[in-house]
């Protein structure tokens, strides 16, 4: 097994099968820069070169007939895709030669002997093996920029968490004792999509990372592997040899209603999208269903603006999640390439992009995105000087940041109880005993219930406090009484979105613990009194012709007030 084979399985498991496989990408792009660096490193160890010798090694490399125009959509495109990737390998070129290193290897091969797949030996290989300053450097050449930090704070960004430099030094530390293990970044994180900065590693840390795991023996180092591949990182599809194969996958055959077709390019489109396609001045409301072509639509939108002559850079694509925004970044970037893009971005990020440039107008000296944890404790900050009694949940992506969340929120919430890994359950479980004040709520059976979900939640005994309970039958109301959860409504929510209405009536007969709330922020405002004002009237609609059976105020009012602080633990401050 490969290194590489290791690196996929980290960072995307897709691209891992792949190469399990041996299937062959098929990407021109990718075959062209692995040339080119077997280029390089025979240049860096021919005769002594200069400025000029770079300059011309660089335009040959990169002259049309071996950087193809047809890899792009747009003339345009090609020409800014190629001169930014001649001024990063200008400069890294120029690095090397300025520093005039001895190369004593080229293209050294290693192996680590165990690990991570039993008896597997792992090999790899290092670009070139250096020598400076009377020490030896194992180097490997990079595209991309680094991801790691010599200062960060997260155990997951720094150097010595690179899964590749332990490899690396594991596999060469026999040859070279003492060695130290370098990727050489051909980007730097300082670049810019359209601009690359002049120097090479013009700071720590901005194109190389290096590491002589000093104080760390070999065992150490191995148990340290386990840890990483816990970590998932984000895949590199701009630079991967199975992009091709792998997108396949992603093609969905859509049944529509037959329509005059009209062809732009290789998309088919219908008169009303052409509509769109076309529409360059002034605001267009579009409303269509799941599955309309929404999103081809707009990126073929966007690509007849920049052919009407507008800059690239004047163009703002907003979306809400950031699986639609790689969806569309991928799709542009799949026309256009990676340089001269339009701004793509959630509306969150772009928000924060605006408000990071103006940090020193807005008063700020410093500015950075709050971790869950900052969250936490800037909302006990807002709510210990306002008179509401309060509780904050916290989420985890990671059953690693169970205690930190737990530490710092008053409990847990989920979307839904699917959402808890199956690996954390037990030790949450042990953790609820030891924080006996903390409370983990879920949403549950808002639109649809789920037999097996709902037995789950029962018999896995986490849950205190679940959130809808709309599709309930009669009998899971009883095992809710029975195993002592509380539920909380929101009428308004289930009406906006047309899930139903809560079995309020069975739920009252049984005496379980009702408290009212809103849920949803993008479809109703914060207000209690409206969620009492509106399931007062839906329980008199359910007893229609009868002067008993609906809620009092009473019971209403008991619902936002005593209810919702026994049912979160409020009644004992």
């Amino acid at each position: 097994m490969r290194v590489y084979n290791v690196l996929a399985l980290q960072k995307c498991s897709k691209k891992h099968e792949f190469e399990k496989l041996n299937l062959k990408g098929t990407d021109e792009k990718f075959d062209f820069f692995l040339d080119l660096n077997n280029k390089i490193n025979n240049l860096l160890t021919s005769k002594p070169f200069n400025s000029k010798d770079i300059e011309a090694f660089l335009l040959e490399s990169f002259s049309e007939e071996y950087f193809k125009k047809d890899w792009f959509a747009l003339e345009e495109a090609w020409r800014q895709d190629r001169a930014f990737e001649i001024t990063i390998y200008k400069r890294f070129l120029e690095y090397m030669a300025i520093n005039n290193f001895k190369i004593l290897e080229q293209n050294v091969t290693f192996s680590v002997p165990k690990h991570i797949y039993g008896d597997t030996e792992i090999t790899g290989k290092a670009d070139f093996i250096i020598e400076s300053d009377d020490s030896v450097e194992a180097v490997k050449i990079k595209r991309g920029a680094p991801k790691f930090s010599y200062k960060a704070r997260k155990k997951e960004n720094k150097v010595d968490f690179s899964l590749e430099l332990i490899l690396m030094k594991l596999g060469l530390e026999g040859k070279y004792p003492g060695v130290k293990v370098s990727l050489f970044y051909l980007k730097n994180k300082d670049d810019k999509k359209t601009n690359a900065v002049d120097t090479f590693e013009n700071k720590k840390g901005k194109n190389i990372i290096s590491s002589t795991f000093a104080g760390i023996s070999t065992t150490e180092l191995f148990n340290s592997i386990d840890d990483i591949l816990s970590f998932s990182l984000e895949p590199d599809c701009d630079f991967c040899n199975y992009s091709s194969i792998c997108k396949k996958k992603d093609v969905k055959v859509i049944e529509k209603e037959p329509e005059k077709q009209l062809v732009k390019k290789d998309v088919h489109l219908s008169e009303k999208q052409m509509t769109v396609v076309n529409h360059i001045n002034g605001a267009m409301r579009v409303i269509a269903g799941a599955g309309a072509g929404k999103t081809t639509v707009l990126v073929e939108r966007l690509m007849e603006l920049i052919k009407q002559g507008v800059n690239p850079k004047n163009i703002v694509f907003l979306t809400f999640t950031n699986k639609a925004c790689e969806e569309i970044k991928n799709r542009v970037k799949a026309k256009l390439g990676s340089i001269n893009l339009p701004t793509i971005s959630t509306f969150n990020s772009f928000g924060y992009d605006i408000v990071k440039a103006n940090s020193e107008l807005l008063g700020f000296n410093s500015l950075k995105l709050a971790s869950k944890i900052d969250r936490y404790n800037l909302l006990k900050e807002a709510l210990d000087d306002s008179p509401i009694n309060y509780r904050i949940l916290g989420r985890y992506n990671n059953s690693k940041d169970v205690r930190s969340v737990l530490k710092n929120a008053d409990g847990l919430g989920f979307a839904s109880y699917d959402q808890l890994p199956p690996n954390s359950k037990e030790n949450l479980l042990l953790l609820k005993k030891k924080s006996l004040s903390k409370t983990i709520a879920c949403h549950d059976a808002e639109l649809s219930r789920d037999e097996a979900l709902f037995n789950d939640i029962i018999d896995d005994k986490l849950i205190d406090v679940i959130i809808h309970g709309t599709q309930y039958t009669l009998d899971d109301l009883k095992r809710i009484k029975e195993n002592n959860i509380s539920l909380v409504l929101c009428p308004r929510c289930n009406g906006y979105f047309g899930s139903g209405f809560p079995p309020i009536n069975e739920i009252n007969e049984l005496k379980i613990p009702i408290s009212l709330g809103t849920d949803n922020v993008m479809a109703n405002n914060i207000d209690l009194f409206e969620e009492m004002r509106y399931l007062y009237r839906i329980s008199r609609a359910l007893v229609a012709g009868k002067v008993y059976g609906y809620l009092s105020s009473k019971e209403l009012l008991k619902m936002v007030s005593v209810n919702a602080a026994k049912n979160f633990g409020l009644d004992k401050e």
